[in-house]
């Protein structure tokens, strides 16, 4: 399993640009009326981003303080609200 923590330590954003599939899942969830999503595994906050800019209430859950760290100031940076949370 990867060090994910000596990763994000040495490399930052390693994942920046959303994944395609988020435009479509966006608006299958828009049109499900759905308000609040849960990103586990979130890291660096790409997809917390892209779904909060889309209006969406977000949580994100990772093992990695420095992921957390880099996605709590992205978020900041763009203005952007998201509740993230360590596991373990």
């Amino acid at each position: 399993m990867p060090d994910w923590e000596k990763i994000f330590e040495e490399k930052g954003h390693i994942f920046v640009d959303s994944h395609p599939d988020m435009s479509r899942l966006t608006k299958i969830f828009q049109n499900e009326d759905v308000k609040r999503l849960l990103d586990l595994g979130c890291g660096t906050g790409r997809h917390l981003v892209h779904f909060s800019r889309e209006g969406f209430e977000v949580s994100g859950f990772d093992a990695s303080k420095t992921a957390l760290d880099l996605a709590v100031k992205w978020l900041k940076d763009e203005e952007l609200d998201a509740d993230v949370i360590k596991h373990r």
